[in-house]
């Protein structure tokens, strides 16, 4: 499982930082070893906010964690799982 948080630090004070947003993300163990199908779970901490959940299909893993989070923001499904329940509850 990998975890994205998104800290705000104001004016870059490290004693001011604070969580601003999570994301979860779990290959769902369906392929082989160089391709994954993914669930993944995010949303605000700071404020009342929906949680986005989907999945990612067929991805490549060489291609890195970044490409796999840059990929879940641009598609946004909206595509709830038994595996994306699972991770709202981990938010």
């Amino acid at each position: 499982m990998l975890r994205v948080t998104i800290e705000l630090v104001p004016f870059g004070i490290e004693e001011e930082a604070r969580e601003i947003g999570k994301m979860v993300i779990a290959n769902d163990g369906s392929r082989g070893y160089g391709v994954g199908d993914y669930a993944y779970a995010f949303t605000y901490t700071d404020r009342p906010a929906n949680v986005s959940t989907g999945t990612i299909k067929n991805f490549t893993r060489s291609l890195g964690a970044w490409s796999l989070v840059k990929r879940i923001l641009n598609k946004r499904t909206e595509e709830k799982t038994p595996l994306t329940e699972r991770l709202e509850e981990r938010l």
